[in-house]
């Protein structure tokens, strides 16, 4: 039995390490990323599909991608793709490359953070506020101590 490394080619491990997937001709694809990302086309054309947008704000309709174009894909974007004719060639098996975008990490490691740790300042300033307010009203309406009788 051979192993898949042994059952592949040199460039299609390379291919696979990288995140590039083939489509045939008459076959299409629904893809809905989970994180932001560039959609780029290496070879081949391809038919893309937007969905209508009403929830995501995004445009909606049909979009043809030639070889080396991208498309920006939003997490939760729902596309549909097929491989469709470069003009004078016959259709052809399409590779994409997905790329998770570089906004995703600066999300991830720098505003996500960054943003509950406004949030946790914002909270400590209002305790802080509230604090000063009850030891004000605690000291003006204390009894006054045996001392400060007059």
């Amino acid at each position: 039995m051979t192993s898949a490394s042994h059952a592949l080619s040199p460039l299609a491990l390379q291919a696979a390490a990288r995140g590039v997937q083939t489509l045939a001709p008459d076959q299409a694809m629904t893809l809905r990323p989970a994180r932001d990302g560039v959609l780029r086309v290496q070879r081949g054309a391809l038919w893309v599909t937007q969905g209508d947008g009403a929830s995501t704000g995004c445009r909606a309709g049909d979009e043809f991608l030639w070889p080396g174009q991208r498309l920006s894909l939003r997490a939760g974007d729902a596309v549909v793709v097929e491989p469709i004719a470069v003009p004078g060639t016959p259709v052809q098996r399409v590779a994409l490359e997905w790329q998770p975008s570089p906004a995703t990490r600066w999300s991830a490691d720098v505003a996500r953070p960054a943003h509950e740790l406004r949030r946790a300042l914002h909270d400590a300033a209002q305790a802080g506020m509230r604090l000063a307010r009850g030891l004000l009203r605690w000291a003006l309406q204390r009894p006054p101590s045996c001392g400060e009788m007059g």
